[in-house]
């Protein structure tokens, strides 16, 4: 049986506050740990305020993450254009975290606090994505989903007094509709699931509301299976019942349904989501996150 781990939330009658002080050491440790490894993380210089790109590791049905490979992408597309390119002018943090309840939000939390970024896109993966799903909004709850260390959430809740949802504040319409003029399939969702993926989106606009950070913050959903990858398809292996059918946590949905990305709109769409989120000015007030999200439901 998968025992209970602690999340890196305050318990009822806390702050509120992240404890992130057992992470810092395990962060640095990382640092220079290969991109396509849980846990690398890769930080340019530039000028201004960072934009900070996160993937996921491998968890139990998915022992390749595309979202790792994605983010390895963009860290390799900085390196190689280090001038006359919009994203080599600004400072970049490219990070894969584990796939845990406990280590990969601590390494996240740690991260956002440490280099204070303007913009916040976290990847993960679905296997009911057929395209980006750019998420509108995060939900504080949790599922008895094991990580990829085998470990189940200790809570039913991210953050206790927290509120019980947080509204994306990265410009999800406009990401969406710079997507499909390059004729990238592209949608704007309203359910990020319960698993890792809703859980770093909620922790990461709660710490900006928190601690007053000037971030913009939101997730990123592609397809668990993306072909043109090496020549393959990075995804899922063995499948079980237990696994969500999002990487970030939607369960009970149908697999396979992803098959229509190609790698190479996987990668131009993360660096037109990039470049875009890089020009945000610095949002004016962090309480928009914690009001009620939009009305309506998906926008197809």
């Amino acid at each position: 049986m998968a025992k209970r781990t602690a999340l890196p939330f305050s318990a009822p009658g806390g702050s509120g506050a992240v404890s992130i002080a057992s992470t810092s050491s395990k962060a640095l440790s990382h640092a220079r740990a290969p991109l396509h490894m849980s846990g690398g993380v890769r930080v340019f210089a530039g000028h201004g305020a960072p934009l900070m790109v996160t993937g996921f590791g491998p968890f139990p049905g998915v022992a390749d993450n595309a979202s790792a490979r994605l983010v390895s992408a963009l860290a390799a597309h900085r390196a190689a254009h280090q001038q006359g390119e919009a994203l080599s002018q600004v400072p970049l943090i490219a990070a894969v975290l584990p796939t845990c309840w406990d280590e990969g939000l601590a390494m996240a939390a740690d991260l956002v606090l440490t280099h204070r970024p303007r913009a916040v896109l976290h990847f993960g993966v679905s296997s009911r994505a057929q395209g980006f799903e750019i998420e509108l909004i995060a939900r504080n709850a949790t599922c008895a989903v094991e990580d990829a260390a085998g470990d189940l959430p200790a809570l039913t809740l991210l953050q206790y007094g927290g509120p019980p949802r947080c509204r994306a504040t990265i410009p999800v319409l406009a990401m969406v509709e710079r997507l499909r003029l390059l004729s990238i399939p592209a949608v704007a969702s309203r359910d990020a699931g319960l698993y890792l993926c809703n859980a770093v989106m909620y922790q990461t606009l709660g710490l900006a509301a928190r601690h007053a950070l000037p971030l913009h913050a939101g997730f990123i959903h592609i397809p668990e299976q993306i072909f043109g990858i090496n020549g393959g398809t990075a995804g899922s292996t063995a499948r079980t019942s237990a696994r969500p059918a999002r990487g970030g946590g939607r369960q009970g949905e149908r697999a396979g349904a992803s098959a229509g990305l190609k790698w190479s709109e996987a990668v131009s769409g993360a660096l037109a989501l990039s470049r875009l989120a890089a020009r945000l000015p610095a949002p004016r007030s962090r309480a928009s996150a914690l009001r009620s999200p939009h009305r309506g439901g998906r926008i197809a």
